[in-house]
């Protein structure tokens, strides 16, 4: 192959990865991820947990990341009461589906991640659960929780 022909087929080849690149937006825009972080509650025995932070300002088109910190227990990240409103303001979901009208993660053991961007304006408030056997009128797809903490996210 003639240096000629190289360049132009490596020219072809460079153009068209970055046209694939830039009609991806969502790789563009996971520079802006925030991160919540679940701890467990220091000189709480049990099963008490923290979100850091509990209320996050983000602007439109960032990404939301929750990690969960706490080593002897699984959390679930759920939107219950904007379920859906959520679901519909939201894209790239990693870690969450929609049952029941709510949009929740499944439970994540520690160091386990689920993210979401958000697109749309808005107050997004959410639960973090952990394992437990209380009875509930709604029964969720993926069982059942303790809440264990409370965020909200809002999106300028």
């Amino acid at each position: 192959m003639s240096y000629k022909k190289f360049l132009q087929t490596a020219g072809l080849v460079l153009t068209f990865a970055f046209i694939i690149v830039l009609s991806y937006s969502e790789i563009l825009d996971a520079q802006r991820c925030h991160i919540i972080r679940i701890h467990p509650e220091k000189g709480k025995a049990g099963r008490s947990i923290r979100i850091e932070p509990a209320q996050l300002e983000i602007e439109k088109g960032s990404c939301v990341v929750w990690i969960n910190w706490v080593t002897a227990q699984q959390t679930r990240v759920v939107f219950k009461e904007d379920g859906k409103k959520c679901k519909d303001a939201t894209d790239a979901p990693t870690g969450f589906e929609f049952a029941e009208n709510c949009y929740l993660t499944n439970f994540l053991a520690a160091g386990g991640t689920s993210s979401l961007r958000f697109f749309e304006p808005g107050t997004f408030k959410y639960v973090v659960e952990v394992p437990g056997q209380r009875q509930s009128t709604a029964p969720l797809k993926l069982g059942h929780g303790e809440v264990q903490g409370t965020g909200q996210i809002v999106v300028k």
